[in-house]
Formats: C-alpha cells, structure tokens, sequence
C-alpha cells in the first residue's frame, strides 16, 4: 500500500495477488452485499472476474440482500457483468488503490465490486 501511495511499481507473487482478489470477492464483498444501503446488497445478476496474466476467475450470482453464490463453470460463460484484468490491477483495484478496468456489461454489477 505504501508503494503504491508513493507512486512506486509494485511487484507481488501471483499466489499472494490471488488470494488478495479471492479474499475480497469471498469475504468482503460477501459482506458489503448483506448491507442493502451500498450497491453490492442491491445488485442482482451474474459478476465474471478474469485474470488475464494467471489461470484463475470467479463467477459469482447476487440477489439482493444476500451473500453472493460462487458458481462454477467456464471462464467464458456469460455473465451479466465481466470484469478482467491481470492480477496485480484487479487486487489492488478492489482494494480501491488503483482505478479498476472499465468491464463490460451491467453498470451497477461493475460498480457493486467497488466496495471503496
């Protein structure tokens, strides 16, 4: 976090960037989804996360007010919204230290990721 503050490169392994996005989408997005006053616990639809740089993606199905269900399947599978970008965007993306990528698909899905 401080490199980052400080406009410096950060450079982490692929296994610790990994369990930073699959903490974020299991845990605290999981949690912000109860709360219905953020726009994690009002969206409703399927969220696609995809590394680009590492074989590793998550799908994940919002009802509104409740904890999001993981779901399997293809990384290509469609979903309502997808987001993809290599591991170190995504990580430090969620964790609201960088700009996320832009994504594709429902608008309030994308945003809903955005816990900060």
């Amino acid at each position: 976090q401080v490199q980052v503050a400080q406009d410096e490169p950060v450079s982490l392994e692929p296994w610790l960037l990994l369990d930073g996005v699959d903490e974020h989408l299991t845990v605290m997005f999981a949690v912000a989804c109860c709360d219905p006053q953020t726009p994690a616990g009002r969206a409703a639809g399927t969220i696609a996360v995809r590394c680009t740089d590492v074989d590793a993606h998550w799908r994940l199905r919002l009802e509104p007010g409740c904890v999001p269900l993981l779901i399997g399947g293809e990384p290509d599978a469609p979903a309502d919204a997808v987001l993809a970008g290599d591991t170190a965007t995504l990580r430090l993306g969620l964790a609201g230290m960088l700009p996320l990528p832009e994504g594709s698909g429902e608008a309030a899905l994308l945003a809903a990721l955005r816990l900060r």
